[in-house]
């Protein structure tokens, strides 16, 4: 009797497990204190944790290792974080995110050419990763190779059209490379907005040189920097290009008599003001720019527009007339 009872807790035992009516293990108590000590941004404390429960595991938690390698990035470990991701990736080898974060790993150790390699690996995974794509382009460009990086920052961008970081960051590029049209679309609706950054206003307005474009750039710059001279003048000349030569002229007024020394903003005023049908001013200004001493490049551009339209009836002008008028018009 005894022994048949035994058999059937036996049976019984069996068929409870095989219908996985068994409890599940407790959730291991380590991973809340990780998650929690991340929370708090205490990194040193969760990488601590996370490479433990990696180590218990025997390296097969990916979770774990790639918890312990955030961490130490976090952390500002990064020949930590190289060590644990160069054995995850060899246990585990599809693992995106690892070639990523060993990508971070690597340019935070200075070493821009294993970080590329890492990327590469990455977005060959998955490519679905903005910022591995972003990171693998960048770096692509640095060290030579132009479409893949740019084919790269573009995968990026398509990853997630409304964010406006990956857009600004192809579109600064392609001004680097003279790809002026690409540039624009990147750039345009981005940098005027509350994204972009001066810094980067100014960056991309100084690579597109006077373009219509730029002045939707520049504006917040100039509404920011009032007292600004060099962002009133590129305005201007953004302002100009476009046409606009009333509003264009108010800037450049303004620029020329911030720094009267600011020989492009003498020049773009004579400019503005030969367009504005004001011949005798024009004069004027580029007769005070080229008292100034000037570089060769400089000399010739005032010398070459004081030989367009020139109009003998002009009377000379003495050395008070020749400054830029205080204000703007």
């Amino acid at each position: 009797m005894a022994l048949t009872c035994a058999l059937r807790a036996a049976s019984l035992a069996a068929l409870v497990q095989l219908l996985g009516c068994v409890a599940p293990a407790p959730p291991d108590p380590r991973l809340a204190r990780a998650e929690a000590f991340e929370r708090v941004g205490s990194w040193p404390e969760a990488a601590a944790l996370w490479t433990d429960v990696y180590a218990t595991s025997g390296g097969r938690d990916v979770r774990a290792g790639l918890g312990a390698a955030e961490a130490m990035l976090s952390a500002g470990a990064p020949a930590d974080a190289r060590a644990i991701l160069l054995d995850l990736t060899v246990r585990a080898p599809r693992e995106a995110r690892a070639f990523e974060l060993l990508g971070r790993a690597y340019e935070a150790l200075g070493d821009p050419r294993s970080a590329l390699n890492s990327y590469r690996e990455s977005v060959a995974l998955d490519a679905a990763s903005a910022r591995a794509q972003a990171r693998f382009g960048d770096l692509s460009l640095e060290f030579g190779d132009t479409e893949a990086g740019l084919a790269a920052l573009e995968r990026g961008v398509a990853l997630d059209p409304s964010a406006p970081r990956p857009r600004i960051r192809l579109g600064l590029r392609l001004l680097e490379l003279g790809r002026t049209d690409r540039a624009i679309s990147a750039l345009d609706g981005v940098l005027a907005g509350p994204e972009g950054t001066d810094e980067e206003r100014l960056a991309a307005a100084v690579r597109l040189g006077p373009h219509a474009a730029s002045a939707a750039w520049l504006a917040p710059v100039v509404a920011a920097r009032p007292d600004d001279a060099v962002a009133r003048r590129m305005l201007g000349e953004a302002l100009l290009a476009a046409g606009r030569v009333p509003a264009a002229l108010r800037e450049l007024e303004d620029a020329a008599a911030s720094d009267p020394g600011d020989v492009d903003a003498l020049i773009a005023l004579a400019s503005a003001l030969r367009l504005a049908g004001d011949a005798a001013r024009a004069r004027s200004i580029l007769g005070h720019a080229s008292a100034l001493v000037l570089s060769s490049d400089e000399r010739s551009r005032v010398e070459a527009l004081l030989e367009v339209d020139t109009d003998a009836d002009v009377e000379p002008v003495g050395e008070a007339e020749t400054a830029p008028q205080e204000g703007g018009g």
